[in-house]
């Protein structure tokens, strides 16, 4: 029998994985006019930061 703690985890899990292919692919929109990408964007963040 499945646990649901398990179920209700790999649920979780998945939701926070598609939830993060969302946000890079907003990211790669909002960054393509500077002709960067989001993970360009995100190291220029840090950088910045620092």
């Amino acid at each position: 029998m499945p646990d649901s703690t398990s179920d209700s985890v790999s649920l979780l899990v998945d939701a926070v994985f598609r939830l993060n292919g969302s946000l890079i692919q907003a990211g790669d929109q909002l960054a393509q006019p500077a002709g960067i990408s989001a993970a360009q964007w995100q190291v220029l963040g840090y950088l910045k930061r620092q």
